[in-house]
């Protein structure tokens, strides 16, 4: 009885098994975000362009130059647009949107602002959540822009944005 656990368990495994390498997964085609132009965006847009155009061995500079003025909209779109459509432009259009809103110190800048001008909570619960989000957000871009979030300053501005002990649940 053994054995024939045993050999019926090297089938299984047999049959589960490649014998040509691993198996290709069909992944669901992957929609591009559009960009509008703000900066604290820039870095999510520019990853997800840059892994499935920019980087993209297949495609000339014709094709990934159409395929990034077609997800710019608004103040990202007004960047490039006295640029006409050629492979030449495509390296210059890449440059000026890295260079006008890929900008780390002023990502970083515009995060700083952000989180001092989060709005204070009151005792309500979903106004403690928002305020936890928003600052929980602003916390980890910045810190995945390699800043220390773990400073004094951080303690006092974020207590500062909590209710009084003696406020009234609004």
């Amino acid at each position: 009885m053994q054995e024939q656990i045993l050999r019926f368990q090297e089938l299984s495994l047999q049959q589960h098994t490649p014998k040509t390498g691993p198996i290709a997964v069909k992944l669901p085609k992957l929609e591009l975000p559009t960009y509008s132009g703000d900066k604290i965006k820039f870095k999510e847009f520019w990853d997800a362009f840059e892994a499935t155009v920019h980087k993209n061995p297949k495609l000339s500079n014709i094709e990934k130059f159409n395929s990034l003025k077609s997800k710019l909209k608004v103040v990202a779109q007004e960047a490039i647009s006295g640029l006409s459509l050629s492979n030449e432009n495509y390296d210059v259009a890449v440059a000026t949107l890295r260079e006008r809103f890929g900008d780390i110190q002023s990502l970083i800048n515009k995060l700083y602002v952000e989180l001092i001008n989060t709005q204070s909570a009151t005792n309500d619960t979903s106004s403690l959540r928002k305020l936890n989000d928003d600052l929980e957000r602003h916390l980890r871009s910045l810190e995945a822009l390699h800043q220390d979030v773990n400073q004094d300053v951080f303690v006092s501005m974020i207590t500062s944005k909590l209710p009084n002990k003696n406020s009234a649940s609004a």
